[in-house]
């Protein structure tokens, strides 16, 4: 009789067991048999009941309709609806700065208004950082640049003039250092050219993007006009040659 009673607690038992995991249902009507973990402000964490030992799953509370809970209980989740993400705390805020006035932005450096566009501007600090590494590239190419082409042409020229003044070689009269000094210039001088070449687009662009971020800025929270420089304009018209100037 105890043997009989003892098999009927252990079926019972792992009917009880069987029957333990909690149901998930997804407002696709999804059923999936689950053990949850965690229920966050946003999400639930549970593991796959047929593998409890395994991976933990994240599903968004905005994709589940209810959960059936172990014991009967249930809770439904139709109506939620996911809040907008927190800003990361490295993102840019789209506020603006209450104490920031237009004299003092306007005295900003480039490396300041980065850094500052970085914590205040919002999305105004994508425009302005990639203008600012553009820029910031066009000079990196304009200074080694001019530099390489201001020696090219000196070298060359130098070369040029002196280079068949002095020793006899093959019926020829060289001065080696300037035969050397011409050979470097030919090559550093192309080479500058190209770099000073290349700044110019880089800078161009840059430092539009730049100037539209800050008048952007200023347009939105400091409420001044743009930081537009006067510029003299000169063209043809249908009747002539026209000069104009811009505020």
């Amino acid at each position: 009789m105890k043997k009989i009673l003892f098999i009927l607690l252990a079926v019972t038992g792992l009917g009880i067991c069987a029957n333990a995991q909690d149901i998930i249902v997804t407002k696709k009507s999804e059923r999936i048999d689950a053990k949850v973990l965690e229920i966050n402000i946003n999400d639930v964490k549970y593991k796959d009941w047929d593998n409890l030992d395994g991976p933990t799953y994240t599903l968004l509370k905005s994709d589940i309709a209810s959960i059936i809970y172990q014991n009967g209980k249930a809770e439904t989740f139709s109506n939620f609806t996911q809040p907008q993400q927190q800003a990361n705390n490295n993102q840019p805020q789209d506020y603006g700065d209450p104490s920031m006035t237009y004299s003092r932005f306007k005295s900003m450096s480039d490396n300041e208004q980065d850094t500052y566009f970085e914590k205040y501007g919002g999305n105004i600090y994508n425009t302005f950082h990639s203008g600012f590494k553009l820029s910031n590239a066009g000079k990196g190419l304009l200074i080694p640049g001019v530099i390489l082409s201001g020696a090219g042409f000196f070298c060359t020229l130098f070369g040029a003039i002196y280079m068949t003044n002095y020793s006899y070689y093959y019926g020829y009269y060289y001065n080696y250092s300037a035969a050397a000094a011409y050979l470097a210039g030919i090559i550093m001088l192309p080479i500058g050219q190209a770099l000073v070449i290349t700044s110019i687009p880089l800078r161009a662009v840059g430092g539009a993007k730049k100037k539209s971020a800050q008048n952007e800025y200023i347009d939105k929270y400091l409420n001044q006009m743009s930081m537009n420089k006067p510029s003299l304009n000169i063209g043809l018209t249908s009747t002539g040659a026209g000069i104009t100037l811009k505020f």
